[in-house]
């Protein structure tokens, strides 16, 4: 049986050593290095999948917000170029009717300067005014379109009433009046008339 003791003794010398093993590292002023400590995160796939949803509608959104920026833009820029065109046109257009209406007072003048020429034609001197030449006699005309005279009426008078009737004798026998060209005759007209 002593070698029985002999084994209790060796075990216990044993376990003692390492006590005091781990009791000196313990005491000791040495820093014991320790392991770095790794952190396991659990990902929820359904939070990624709401993030990702997320991030697909916001730049959906986003698109869909350039789009309608875009549309909006190229409206603008529509209806500035269909009111520019507009003005354009307004503009040619006025210059036509003031071109057309330039040329129909011309046409019109010329024609009104040769109405008297054309209603002397059918005048006729009275006798009594035989050495009379100098005698002038305003009159108004109304004119339907066809170039008849309507009314005749003296506005200012020669002062001999034989030579302003006889004038306008020659405006009823001249009747109807030449058309001025391609243009409708005015509905009234004043004359100075003064034969030669």
């Amino acid at each position: 049986m002593p070698d029985r003791r002999y084994l209790v003794a060796a075990i216990l010398l044993h376990v003692l050593v390492g006590v005091l093993a781990v009791l000196a590292a313990s005491f000791s002023p040495r820093k014991m290095v320790q392991p770095p400590v790794i952190e396991a995160v659990m990902l929820d796939p359904t939070l990624d999948q709401v993030r990702a949803a997320e991030e697909q509608q916001a730049a959906e959104e986003a698109q869909r917000q350039a789009e309608a920026e875009a549309e909006a833009e190229a409206k603008r820029q529509a209806e500035a170029e269909a009111r520019r065109k507009a003005e354009e046109e307004a503009r040619r257009r006025a210059l036509q009717e003031q071109l057309r209406a330039e040329e129909r007072q011309r046409t019109l003048q010329s024609w009104g300067a040769g109405l008297p020429a054309h209603i002397e034609r059918y005048w006729r001197r009275p006798p009594e005014l035989a050495s009379d030449r100098d005698l002038v006699v305003t009159l108004r005309l109304r004119l339907l379109p066809d170039g008849t005279v309507a009314s005749v009426r003296v506005i200012e008078s020669s002062g001999n009433p034989l030579f302003d009737r006889s004038a306008e004798r020659a405006v009823d026998a001249a009747s109807p009046l030449p058309l001025p060209g391609s243009e409708v005759p005015p509905e009234s007209i004043t004359i100075h008339f003064q034969p030669r």
